[in-house]
């Protein structure tokens, strides 16, 4: 059995509302796309399962903060756009 791992990402409190979405819709759909589990708890998020999944989650979130900061939100589509892009990243 493989090692699960875990990271914490930091987020401010309108961050984290825009980000997880109604009922956590968007944090639901980024776990089934990516098999790992990812909990909300207060300005943070801790994503966890195997570490290549982690990483992949990691660096889209920060993709998707960064796009968030600058554009002002996240539409569904564009969420889907940035886990389409990282899942065919060469490793």
């Amino acid at each position: 059995m493989s090692e699960l791992s875990e990271q914490i990402v930091e987020l401010g409190a309108s961050e984290l509302i825009e980000f997880c979405g109604k009922n956590d819709e968007k944090l639901r759909e980024l776990e089934a796309q990516f098999d790992v589990r990812i909990i909300p708890r207060g300005n943070t998020i801790k994503i966890v399962g195997l570490p290549p999944k982690v990483d992949q989650v990691c660096r889209l979130i920060d993709h998707l903060l960064t796009f968030s900061r600058s554009k002002g939100g996240l539409s569904k589509r564009q969420i889907r756009f940035a886990v389409e892009s990282i899942k065919s990243e060469r490793r």
